[in-house]
């Protein structure tokens, strides 16, 4: 194994990046490589592997001094929980530990999602096809697998990676790296980790982060802490920071959905509380020549009101500041006292830590290669909870447009079932105005006067909702004032993996 610095194809000093369009028209002494499923060994082969269960393939194994400049690949099937199970792994100059060991969805910035996107170093169609540009010296030799630690088999893979091969180094370069971790939930008043400490000389290449809210805090706001980088040794005073995690990836005040070269928000549910989130420091390189440990605080914010009822509803938080009419700004530090505290109003802007369950990929280079990073979680902790939690997006279950209606003990709404029939099994929760609401106070009812306590629909007694009917949702106990509310359900269904989730926001119409 060779640990130091790597003198291999010269990159471009301020992005990283081959020197590729000067180089369209130059001579040069580099040697085209190519692996692949069709080709891998330079010898006639099918146009897809099949990678069985506990499987490790081999994408690349190359002697020599030379450069990865895309790796793509496209597999069958690719399942949220498949995504987290494809474990990606990187060995470089003949390393016994991997630089980089990381779930195959997270590395290439879609988590466990199927998103449609394209950055500066990443690219996914859906799930299905993937490819990564960042660029990956090596100096005696490289080493890429790829690992099936589901229980079925891949039945279709399909992969090419190209390099260059050079007969002398030439610049000093860094070595590739990147690192996964998972905190559900995180932990109260503590920063969640993005990039454990890593000693040596090197850059931050940038994060993508996939984010599961509790449902606890309701819709309230989750992004309000800062990202930390402390560089070269400074355990106290952090470098460069961002005033909040929607500010670190320039979306500013919340988040919706969107796609650029170095940031980006690929899914945004509030009502389902999902995000899918990355930043490439490309055009700002972050650098640090003894080590760098990457942070990101877990805070939360919304209005004192809705705290106080979080609070009383058992969501873990700890009120930290308040800024709003009476006070420009409030630091607040006996938890006990804050929300009674007379210099807060009820319509301040509360700050709280709280408690999520957040996922994070690092990018980064060093000048070794290896980074004495913890090894990959067990797989048991990379896909707990994926397979109840992930969103579906449905057109054939939907809200009923101005059907919320007041009742004598509360309010109901109705849901349309437009395209096939559908099972209900269950109801996981539904919120009113960030508020949940326990079981015992929701009743369905289809259409033809089958009535169920939300508690008594499981799957031994279920709620059939045939083609073209509706449901109507029941909640007693709930008074409504006249004017737009927000509600949240989730539900469970036979034909549907995953949870059904329904957000609606409408103006309260006449009782009936």
């Amino acid at each position: 194994m060779v640990d130091g610095p790597c003198r291999a194809a010269p990159l471009h000093p301020q992005y990283n990046e081959p020197m590729m369009m000067k180089e369209l028209y130059q001579k040069d002494t580099h040697t085209t490589r190519w692996a692949g499923s069709q080709d891998p060994t330079n010898a006639q082969g099918p146009v897809f592997d099949t990678v069985a269960p506990g499987e490790t393939k081999t994408l690349l194994s190359v002697a020599g001094c030379g450069l990865i400049q895309r790796i793509w690949l496209a597999l069958q099937p690719h399942t949220p929980e498949r995504l987290r199970a494809y474990r990606l792994e990187m060995f470089w100059d003949g390393a016994e530990t991997p630089a980089v060991s990381v779930p195959l969805g997270d590395f290439f910035c879609v988590g466990p999602g199927v998103v449609s996107f394209e950055n500066e170093l990443f690219t996914s169609l859906a799930g299905c096809s993937f490819s990564c540009t960042a660029p990956m010296p090596f100096c005696t030799g490289a080493h890429i697998t790829l690992t099936n630690e589901s229980g079925e088999s891949i039945s279709h893979l399909s992969y090419t990676i190209n390099y260059t091969l050079t007969r002398q180094p030439e610049a000093d370069v860094l070595y590739f790296h990147s690192h996964w971790r998972r905190e559900s939930p995180t932990t109260l008043g503590q920063d969640f980790v993005i990039l454990p400490h890593v000693a040596g000389h090197g850059r931050f290449l940038g994060t993508a982060l996939y984010i599961m809210t509790d449902p606890v805090y309701g819709r309230s706001w989750w992004g309000g802490g800062d990202v930390k980088l402390y560089l070269d040794g400074d355990a106290n005073h952090p470098g460069p920071v961002s005033t909040s995690m929607a500010n670190y990836i320039g979306a500013g005040w919340g988040m919706s959905p969107f796609s650029q070269r170095y940031q980006g928000c690929l899914v945004a549910d509030a009502a389902y509380g999902r995000y899918m989130l990355y930043r490439l420091h490309v055009p700002d390189p972050i650098t640090f020549h003894q080590g760098c440990r990457v942070t990101a605080q877990q805070i939360g914010s919304a209005p004192k009101e809705m705290v106080r009822q979080l609070a009383a509803n058992g969501a873990p938080l700890h009120l930290i500041s308040a800024a709003g009419g009476r006070q420009p700004f409030l630091t607040l530090v006996d938890a006990r006292s804050a929300l009674g505290d007379p210099d807060i109003a009820e319509s301040d802007w509360c700050h709280f830590y709280r408690q999520d369950d957040w996922t994070a990929v690092a990018y980064f280079y060093l000048d070794k290669s290896t980074n004495s990073l913890p090894l990959l979680a067990p797989l048991a902790v990379r896909v707990a909870g994926l397979a109840t939690t992930t969103a579906v997006t449905m057109s054939r279950l939907e809200y009923r447009p101005r059907s919320l209606r007041r009742k004598d003990n509360g309010f109901a709404f109705n849901l349309q079932n437009p395209a096939e029939p559908l099972t209900i099994i269950g109801l996981h929760s539904l919120t009113v105005n960030e508020q949940p609401v326990a079981a015992a106070d929701i009743t369905l009812i289809s259409m033809h006067g089958v009535t169920r306590p939300a508690s008594a629909i499981t799957p031994g007694t279920p709620l059939p909702l045939p083609t073209h009917t509706t449901a109507r949702i029941q909640v007693n106990g709930v008074q409504l004032a006249d004017r737009v509310h927000h509600i949240s359900l989730r539900l469970q269904v036979l034909e549907v993996e995953g949870m059904v989730a329904v957000s609606l926001s409408d103006q309260l119409g006449e009782k009936t």
